[in-house]
């Protein structure tokens, strides 16, 4: 990450394009739509989605699951929910990459899985590796946080990673676009788990009124991904 931020910093002068690459459709993201909305008007956006070029059928079929723990969850425009395989996204991300890298100055995924072997020309802002050092500037090392991620098939995937930084995760599933019925028995499981005073909305699809819900009811700290992405991207742009 460090790598990443200091190619962002040398070439902060010339920054007017900004590539915003959704593992969804773009066209009619509302996840893309706030994070234009935080950034200054003078910034060009760029948007590109790897399931863009796909009709329903063809995404059925091309990224169908071989591995019920290795998943990413998304939307098409039309709000429809699609479970993919994690190895055929990262292809396609970075195809995306390679796509629209040489039109824009620096490139953010939006999706806070690990994506160990993308490979770039220009910077790109992996948000797990930004939310990853948001959490560990709150949270001690061996500290016990909630974590929500959007399939119970991620938890045990989603443990590892926040064990390997050093910290203890609680992990629950909840879809992005849950019934707030649902939300209301994360947020009683989390409010009584002793020693854990943060929770991490471990997905860019959850939304700020998620995140008020559960701070509401918990009375702890929730870090809301989409949000603390943003603003970095924003702290970069100006560096």
């Amino acid at each position: 990450m460090l790598r990443r931020f200091c190619m962002i910093k040398h070439e902060s002068k010339k920054q007017k394009t900004i590539g915003l690459i959704s593992i969804g459709q773009s066209k009619n993201s509302e996840l893309i739509d706030e994070i234009e909305g935080v950034l200054d008007k003078s910034i060009k956006i760029k948007r590109i989605g790897i399931l863009d070029s796909y009709n329903r059928e063809e995404i059925i079929e091309k990224f169908r699951l071989d591995n019920p723990h290795r998943l990413l969850i998304s939307t098409l425009d039309d709000g429809t929910e699609v479970v993919m395989n994690e190895e055929i996204v990262i292809d396609e991300v970075q195809r995306c990459i390679n796509q629209i890298e040489d039109s824009v100055d620096l490139m953010l995924l939006l999706c806070t899985s690990e994506f160990p072997r993308l490979n770039a020309n220009k910077p790109l802002i992996i948000p797990n590796e930004v939310l990853h050092e948001v959490v560990k500037n709150f949270a001690q090392e061996s500290d016990k946080i909630g974590v929500v991620v959007p399939d119970h098939g991620q938890i045990e995937h989603c443990k590892k990673s926040w064990i390997k930084i050093g910290l203890n995760p609680i992990v629950k599933s909840i879809p992005p676009y849950s019934h707030k019925n649902k939300l209301m028995e994360v947020a009683n499981a989390f409010k009584f788990e002793n020693n854990l005073n943060l929770i991490v909305l471990d997905c860019m699809g959850y939304t700020a009124e998620m995140e008020t819900l559960l701070r509401e009811e918990t009375g702890k700290t929730v870090i809301l991904s989409r949000a603390s992405i943003a603003y970095k991207v924003k702290e970069l742009i100006y560096f």
